[in-house]
């Protein structure tokens, strides 16, 4: 089974390294521009316990901290070989980064949920979120290890947390 890849596909280095940790990711096949069949591992035991601590409602805001301190303790290497750290768990919601944000865990590859633009007086590259109506989401359910469930129960989780936060 083949993926066709969305154009001008760009997966950021964080989906990269997530979708790398819990199962080989999709592979750009050159020659024919899709996306090949990835071969899944059975389970992602960190994904999947950061899920449940998260579902404990441990892991949110400044409490995502003694997860990535706990974590780091245990020996888990974090993306890139780093030491974890609590962005790299909670992420930005919008944006669609960290663990908790990532669609590959449910079994969706999502593109373009970003663009990137230089910024003139530094040159540096800098994302802009795009809408959700322009990201493109390609199923690959073979790369589910959350069940709707537990995801629902996060998302909830996270939506409550920011709504508290805004609050103040």
């Amino acid at each position: 089974m083949k993926h066709q890849a969305p154009p001008n596909h760009d997966l950021d280095r964080r989906d990269q390294a997530f979708a790398e940790a819990a199962t080989p990711a999709p592979v750009h096949d050159q020659h024919d521009n899709d996306l090949t069949e990835a071969q899944p591992e059975p389970t992602d035991p960190l994904a999947r316990r950061v899920y449940a601590l998260s579902e404990a409602g441990l892991i949110f805001g400044r409490r995502a901290r003694p997860i990535a301190a706990e974590l780091n303790r245990d020996g888990l290497p974090g993306p890139g070989g780093r030491p974890w750290g609590d962005t790299t768990i909670r992420g930005q919601m919008d944006r669609g980064t960290g663990i908790l944000n990532n669609t590959l865990y449910i079994g969706q590859l999502t593109w373009n949920r970003c663009s990137y633009v230089k910024d003139p007086a530094t040159g540096k590259r800098v994302a802009r979120p795009n809408n959700a109506d322009k990201h493109e989401v390609v199923p690959v359910p073979e790369l589910r290890i959350i069940d709707d469930e537990l995801w629902q129960k996060v998302k909830a989780r996270q939506m409550a947390v920011r709504t508290e936060m805004r609050q103040g």
